[in-house]
């Protein structure tokens, strides 16, 4: 697909004319980083703009998708005849079909009507859609309403398949980046382990590993509204101020509101590190997401070494030799049919 595809897949997406087969083959295209740069100035200047263009009042693709969507409330096991898979065939996949769909359509709706009229209607099973990312890697998720999350490494999240027909929640395990379309009527919520954030307007960031001793809520723009469970202070929920920081403490389940810098938070999209006093074991952990490179310091007495340094897309050699100079520590580099899979930091002999 070459750029002015992708700019016009971007650009039906973020204008909410997209249809379900082209939202899927966006969030393909996303794991590219080319692909996702284009996404990423596409959707920021249509957030900066703040409008919504209005739906025409005929639309053949999405009339079609969300028609679809309903009749499998009913009936799961609907599906039109299959389209071809090819991207470029796609939409006129829609026209080659369409009047035998309507057609089928019909008949379909008609016979859900008589079976609701003589028993119960069925529930339909509630499907979860999870993105997940291993070590080293980073996608965008394009979610149907609009938004997007940029998802760092080792990190998943998931949400109900009919996220934008009822309600907008997510579930976040590890860190990412939200851009929200902000919809008064249907709040975007995100759980993150103990803690829920409530959008009212903005792009923030989460950051909840397991295996993190906190949950950080970083407000870049906008306002949002968080609270935790175990947080007696809370309660109701706080709002936060751009650039403030919530970080709550998992063990001791309390929380604490600060200032924050934009680039040692959410840097980590664009491969910039900002490390400020950061113990070396917390360093080596964001390193590992990043490079999907096991850092291993074998001298646990120099964990909790203070570490300055600002990374900006350096290879993991030039960031080891950083590490080494600031820590006095050598290093070896541990390879699998050579690729490199660890590196271990110990004191110099």
């Amino acid at each position: 697909m070459d750029d002015p595809q992708i700019i016009e897949l971007a650009a039906r997406y973020v204008t909410g004319s997209a249809t379900a087969d082209e939202i899927e083959l966006l969030n393909t295209l996303l794991q590219d980083p080319r692909y996702a740069e284009i996404f990423r100035r596409v959707n920021s200047t249509w957030l900066e703009a703040g409008k919504v263009t209005p739906r025409p009042e005929f639309d053949a693709e999405w009339g079609l998708t969300r028609l679809t969507e309903k009749l499998k409330q009913h009936e799961p096991a609907f599906q039109w005849e299959p389209a071809p898979r090819h991207p470029a065939r796609r939409l006129r996949a829609y026209v080659a079909y369409g009047v035998g769909a309507a057609l089928a359509v019909v008949f379909l709706v008609a016979g859900i009507a008589m079976f609701r009229t003589n028993s119960a209607a069925p529930i339909a099973a509630i499907d979860w859609i999870e993105k997940s990312t291993r070590m080293g890697e980073k996608i965008i998720v394009a979610l149907p309403d609009g938004s997007t999350i940029t998802l760092n490494a080792d990190s998943r999240m998931s949400y109900r398949s009919d996220f934008n027909n009822q309600s907008r929640e997510v579930f976040l395990e590890g860190e990412g980046y939200f851009e929200i379309k902000h919809d008064e009527s249907r709040p975007f919520i995100v759980h993150s382990g103990s803690v829920v954030t409530k959008d009212l307007g903005t792009s923030f960031n989460i950051s909840s590993y397991p295996s993190d001793r906190t949950v950080r809520v970083s407000l870049v723009k906008g306002s949002i509204q968080v609270s935790a469970r175990g947080d007696e202070d809370i309660k109701g929920g706080i709002v936060l101020s751009p650039l403030q920081q919530f970080t709550f403490n998992k063990q001791r389940g309390t929380s604490t509101i600060a200032a924050f810098d934009t680039s040692g938070i959410a840097g980590w999209r664009d491969g910039h590190y900002v490390f400020d006093d950061t113990p070396l074991s917390v360093v080596c952990t964001e390193m590992e997401r990043e490079y999907g490179v096991k850092f291993d310091v074998a001298d646990t007495a120099m964990a909790h070494r203070p570490i300055r340094a600002d990374f900006r897309n350096q290879s993991v050699w030039t960031v080891a030799e950083i590490l080494r100079k600031a820590t006095g520590m050598s290093y070896t580099a541990v390879k699998d049919q050579n690729t490199l899979k660890k590196l271990i930091f110990a004191k110099r002999k």
